[in-house]
């Protein structure tokens, strides 16, 4: 894990940007190689993926003129094996574009 200068947090490729609320953070690629267009369409594909896979939906929005996702768990019966297989599957769909 490294922090980065905004106070985000890089994890294998995703960067959780904040947290937002105890169970909200904004979620967007650091990748090498990809910038601006190319990464918005990056992130745009994973979050998609994501959103028809049914296991997960996810919340494309902007943030400082580039494209992240918003990540929401606020249902009472999530464990953290739900929130594992969430990230899970946003990193295999982030690293498989």
């Amino acid at each position: 894990n490294e922090l980065t200068a905004t106070g985000g947090v890089i994890l294998s490729g995703l960067a959780i940007s904040s947290l937002l609320e105890i169970k909200k953070i904004r979620v967007g690629n650091m990748l090498p190689g990809l910038e601006d267009e190319a990464l918005d369409k990056h992130t745009l594909a994973w979050a998609e993926r994501v959103n028809n896979s049914g296991g997960a939906y996810l919340t494309p929005a902007i943030l400082d003129g580039r494209w992240m996702v918003r990540v929401s768990i606020g249902a009472i019966p999530t464990e953290r094996q739900h929130v594992d297989a969430l990230w899970a599957l946003m990193r295999r769909e982030a690293e498989g574009d």
